[in-house]
């Protein structure tokens, strides 16, 4: 799992220092664009479930936040939470 969740994190790392996608809106409608999603709910339940505005900007360092934002979209995409010491390994292994 830790894995899995490493490659999450590097593409996120990714999108926010190559292409400046740097809000929960903008990572969203990259990760799940809206030919193949309902990307607009999928934004406001990250947002909800993090507690943010769709277009604060969220730093790759931020490890709380990071790890909050993968949960968040793990959650959305599988239905299930992760838990938070997985999650944080796959940062650490990112």
């Amino acid at each position: 799992m830790e894995c899995g969740i490493r490659a999450a994190f590097l593409i996120l790392r990714r999108y926010i220092r190559r292409y400046r996608l740097d809000t929960v809106e903008l990572i969203v409608s990259r990760w799940a664009p809206k030919s193949e999603n309902q990307t607009t709910s999928y934004i406001d339940h990250v947002c909800r479930m993090m507690g943010i505005e769709k277009d604060t900007k969220i730093a790759y360092e931020d490890k709380n936040t990071m790890c909050s934002l993968v949960a968040a979209m793990a959650k959305v995409e599988c239905g299930e939470a992760i838990d938070e010491k997985t999650i944080s390994k796959g940062y650490d292994m990112a």
